[in-house]
């Protein structure tokens, strides 16, 4: 909420210039911090390798076998990932995964009925990313852009800044390596310092899980 934004007269009218149910509007806004606060939780992150354009499109490792947690920017490439720390030796469901449970693209799009796109999740984090970076700035939710574009495009209002905010890790430009060969041994290692343009660093933002992982496997 950025300069009371959610109670002003522009929100109103914002609102007020479509059609539709404001409860629809709510309970998609609410769907989308759900969503993102249930795999937040479950260790998301996203991988940000800058000046990777051309081979974007072609890459697969931890993107899916359609490249469903890549997003392809003009900045770079960015992979969605999840981490959480494993309970025992063998334990399956934790650990270094591609995504975390429920990312699947026909899952999240079907998950309440409410059309979100894995695609929609990374461009919007990647987006406040580019803009805000990873301080506090990022979480203020700019509703009459939201109302706005609900009114006029509903199945694209997911794609905005600061809708999702999945902690972004910058890794150095092209290091295609740590992207390639991560797993619980072999952790991004830039991610240990890596920090956006304003200064603000990815471990000050992510789960204890994955700080723990990093520092142990990078310090």
């Amino acid at each position: 909420m950025a300069d009371g934004d959610f109670a002003s007269s522009s929100l109103v009218s914002a609102y007020e210039e479509g059609e539709g149910s404001l409860q629809d509007l709510i309970q998609s806004f609410l769907a989308a911090k759900l969503l993102e606060a249930t795999w937040t939780a479950q260790g998301a992150f996203i991988i940000f390798i800058p000046n990777v354009t051309s081979n974007c499109a072609k890459w697969k490792k931890h993107a899916g076998n359609n490249g469903e947690r890549r997003y392809c920017a003009p900045e770079g490439m960015y992979i969605m990932n999840a981490y959480t720390k494993p309970q025992k030796e063998d334990d399956q469901d934790h650990g270094f995964k591609d995504g975390a449970t429920g990312m699947d693209p026909g899952t999240v799009s079907s998950w309440g009925d409410f059309n979100i796109d894995i695609h929609d999740l990374i461009q919007s984090s990647a987006s406040v990313y580019q803009s805000h970076g990873l301080g506090p700035s990022a979480n203020m939710y700019d509703f009459v852009g939201f109302v706005k574009q609900y009114k006029s495009d509903p199945g694209s209002v997911y794609k905005q800044p600061s809708v999702f905010t999945i902690p972004v890790c910058e890794l150095q430009s092209f290091n295609w390596k740590q992207s390639d060969q991560m797993g619980d041994d072999s952790p991004p290692c830039d991610c240990l310092n890596a920090q956006d343009k304003w200064g603000h660093k990815f471990m000050d933002v992510t789960t204890p899980d994955i700080q723990d992982w990093i520092k142990g496997k990078c310090s």
